[in-house]
């Protein structure tokens, strides 16, 4: 498992609260298509969440701009993503964020 498969899934346990189980279990996926996937999604996504954190929006807004950005980037960069590894690249996104800027609402 490289480290990029390797922070994913210790922000899945930080993010969802999985058990270490849970989360040896989920290893064999991320080390298949899904870890490619996420791993070209990833820095799209940390950007865009980055810039969203202090817009100002609303959480909702800010999820909705954040899909939208992160798809049409995705789209121009050939990468083919469904709307469950975007929401998902989104949420380890947010989870990496420092705390301070982490939305409550």
């Amino acid at each position: 498992m490289n480290e990029i498969q390797t922070w994913i899934l210790t922000k899945l346990e930080e993010l969802f609260g999985l058990a270490k189980s849970y989360v040896v279990a989920l290893e064999p996926i991320l080390a298949g298509d899904a870890a490619t996937l996420l791993q070209s999604l990833l820095p799209i996504a940390l950007t865009v969440v980055e810039g969203l954190a202090t817009s100002g929006q609303s959480g909702k807004d800010k999820q909705s701009a954040a899909f939208a950005s992160i798809t049409a980037q995705a789209e121009a960069a050939g990468i083919q993503a469904g709307a469950q590894a975007v929401n998902l690249a989104i949420e380890l996104a947010v989870a990496n964020l420092p705390k301070a800027q982490v939305p409550t609402a």
